[in-house]
């Protein structure tokens, strides 16, 4: 499931995009996702090990796990649908940094959406943590620049080395919630 939502995302890119795709993806705060290409690579390892194991089992005439009421079709339905909940989720939350340098002037925004809508009048606060050494956390107010996106420039990455930036959003209307994205500063 996560190589076919990672994949779905890259197509989408280059499908729009064509040989921009990459350039398109770092611009708009995506190019991170290349850090999960070496768990997505274990995962599928490790389900093709699990699958090589019970076809052995099976063609040693046991039955490696009881029987499912599941049909074929009724299956891909739902491995669909979780693709689709996986690509609106991506969707639904996006952040970026620009220009990602340390010691520098950065713009920090995060865009914020609910059904292809913007999320207007949200209070967002994003905090930053250097995730290789001990230093205090810089806390920060964005402020709603456009419809759904939540703005703030600051010298706010003030090393090189990967950042947590917390995001903490609590909407006009809808629960509060986090979302922490990895980032890592060049010089």
């Amino acid at each position: 499931m996560p190589a076919g939502a990672f994949a779905v995302h890259q197509l989408r890119y280059w499908l729009a995009y064509g040989n921009h795709a990459g350039v398109e993806l770092a611009e708009q705060g995506h190019s991170y996702l290349h850090s999960v290409v070496p768990w997505i690579v274990l995962l599928i390892g490790m389900s093709v090990g699990t699958f090589v194991l019970a076809l052995g089992r099976a063609l040693g005439g046991r039955r490696s796990m009881p029987r499912y009421p599941l049909s074929f079709a009724a299956l891909w339905l739902l491995c669909a649908a979780c693709l689709v909940a996986i690509y609106t989720t991506q969707e639904f939350l996006e952040g970026l940094v620009s220009p990602n340098k340390a010691a520098a002037p950065d713009s920090f925004a995060l865009r914020i959406t609910k059904g292809g809508q913007p999320v207007r009048g949200a209070n967002v606060t994003l905090l930053f943590n250097h995730l290789e050494m001990e230093m205090p956390t810089q806390e920060y107010q964005l402020t709603e620049t456009q419809p759904g996106v939540y703005s703030r420039a600051a010298p706010a990455l003030v090393m090189v080395g990967r950042w947590g930036l917390t995001f903490q959003v609590t909407p006009k209307h809808g629960l509060p919630f986090t979302a922490l994205i990895v980032d890592q500063a060049d010089g």
